[in-house]
């Protein structure tokens, strides 16, 4: 009986070659890691200023990058938006839709999104008398300690 040793170079490498797949394939996937952006200007605008909007930077959220609003870093996943402790954010863009009005929060692909204040102090969201604050197409169960509407003390307005 004649016995065969395979011992040439394709072989072994293509033997190597299916060891790392398999140890690749056995690997669990990466979650995509979620963004942190910060909120630089207390201004409701959408203008390419080098200065990130609160308006600004829940689109970028929302659309999962910073397509057509590069002041602000892009979204990706579960974000957290991060506003600067005591500030009041007053809502100025009178109109409806996305880019005007109330924030509309609508990241249905991930339904997860974190407006948070920097420190200790809360920041407020001001509706400015437009609009309401916040318009959220969908609710994930998560406390949201961060920032306070005005709506929620009506004396602030």
């Amino acid at each position: 009986m004649r016995t065969t040793i395979f011992s040439s170079v394709p072989y072994k490498f293509l033997a190597a070659l299916a060891v790392i797949a398999m140890v690749l394939a056995a690997l669990p996937a990466m979650p995509a890691y979620a963004a942190s952006i910060t909120v630089e200007t207390t201004t409701d605008e959408l203008t390419t200023d080098g200065n990130c909007s609160l308006r600004e930077a829940i689109l970028n959220a929302n659309n999962n990058g910073s397509l057509g609003h590069p002041d602000c870093i892009g979204g990706s996943g579960a974000d957290t938006i991060i506003l600067s402790s005591g500030s009041v954010y007053t809502l100025s863009l009178p109109g409806t839709g996305p880019t005007a009005g109330d924030l509309d929060i609508d990241d249905i692909a991930n339904a997860a999104l974190t407006i948070q204040a920097s420190g200790a102090t809360p920041a407020t969201i001001d509706g400015g008398d437009i609009d309401r604050v916040l318009d959220v197409a969908r609710v994930s169960p998560r406390q949201h300690p961060g920032p306070e509407s005005s709506a929620d003390h009506p004396e602030k307005r």
